[in-house]
C-alpha cells in the first residue's frame, strides 16, 4: 500500500485535506469521544455539551495544528509531508525529510511549538469568560461549576488543559532526540535511506533503526532498500510505505521516513 493509498488506511476515515495534507480519523476517537459523553450524563445537560465540545472538535483542531506544525516544518526544509492521521490522544504526522541533527530537532519541537500560540489565544479569551463567569477581573485558576452561567469560563479552562497537556506530552520525545534514542521511541521510528556509513544496509543505505520491542503496531519498526531504491518493507503489515510509488530513489544521503506522535 503507497501513501497515495490512504483511503485504506487501516480502520480509518477521510477528513479531507488541509494545506494540500490528507487528513484521516482514526475510528477510536468514536469510542472515546461516546464513552466520555456517556459518561458525563450524570453531572446534567451543560457537562454533556461540554464533553462533545471537549472531546470533540476542540480535541481534535488542538491535535491538528500540532500536527500540521511537524507537517511545515518538514516542508520548510524541503520535505514533503504525505498525510496526517488524528486519534484520541494524539496524531501521526507522516513525513519525509533530508535528515541532520539540527533538522531533526527542528522538526520535533515545531509541533510543541503551535502550542505556544494556541494557549495564549485561550488565556486571552480567559479574562472576559472569566468576568462573565465570576464579575471579576482578578483571575484565579480554578474549574468552575459546568451550568449556563459559567460555561463559557469552563470551555476556556478545558481547551488549556487540553492545549497544556498535549505539549508536555511531548517532553518525552525531546529527550529521545537529546539521547540519541529517537528509533528506540515506542511511539516514534526513523527510517533511514541511501547513507554511506560503514554499516550499510541493503542497496548501500544506512541500516533502519529498529523500533523498541514494544512499539504498537502503527509505527515504523523499520524498512529495507533493494538496489534500485524501491522499499522492499516499511513497517507494520497493512500500513502505508513511503510516496511516490514507493519509491525512495534519488533521496539524499540521510533522508528519513518518520511518524511523529503528539502523544
Amino acid at each position: 500500500m503507497q501513501w497515495n493509498d490512504l483511503n485504506k488506511f487501516p480502520w480509518s476515515i477521510p477528513l479531507g485535506s488541509v494545506l494540500r495534507i490528507p487528513i484521516r480519523l482514526h475510528v477510536t476517537f468514536f469510542i472515546l469521544w461516546i464513552a466520555q459523553t456517556l459518561g458525563s450524563i450524570y453531572y446534567g445537560t451543560w457537562y454533556v455539551i461540554l464533553s462533545l465540545i471537549v472531546m470533540g472538535p476542540l480535541l481534535l483542531t488542538t491535535i491538528l495544528v500540532h500536527e500540521l506544525g511537524h507537517c511545515l516544518a518538514a516542508r520548510y526544509i524541503g520535505g514533503t509531508a504525505e498525510s496526517i492521521l488524528l486519534w484520541p490522544l494524539g496524531g501521526l504526522a507522516c513525513i519525509g525529510y533530508n535528515t541532520t541533527y539540527l533538522r531533526a530537532i527542528w522538526v520535533a519541537a515545531a509541533g510543541p511549538l503551535t502550542h505556544i500560540p494556541m494557549v495564549a489565544i485561550w488565556v486571552a479569551l480567559l479574562f472576559p469568560a472569566y468576568h462573565a463567569s465570576t464579575g471579576s477581573w482578578h483571575i484565579t485558576l480554578h474549574q468552575p461549576p459546568v451550568d449556563q452561567s459559567h460555561f463559557g469560563h469552563a470551555l476556556v479552562v478545558w481547551a488549556i488543559v487540553v492545549a497544556v497537556f498535549i505539549f508536555f506530552s511531548t517532553f518525552q520525545l525531546f529527550m529521545a532526540i537529546r539521547h540519541d534514542k529517537l528509533s528506540e521511541h515506542p511511539l516514534f521510528a526513523s527510517v533511514s535511506a541511501g547513507g554511506t556509513g560503514p554499516a550499510a544496509g541493503v542497496g548501500g543505505g544506512a541500516p533502519a533503526p529498529t523500533a523498541h520491542a514494544n512499539a504498537p503496531g502503527w509505527t515504523y519498526p523499520g524498512f529495507q532498500a533493494s538496489k534500485s531504491g524501491t522499499a522492499a518493507g516499511f513497517g507494520a503489515p497493512g500500513y502505508p510505505g513511503p510516496s511516490n510509488g514507493a519509491s525512495v530513489a534519488g533521496r539524499q544521503p540521510g533522508s528519513v521516513y518518520y511518524v511523529g506522535n503528539a502523544v
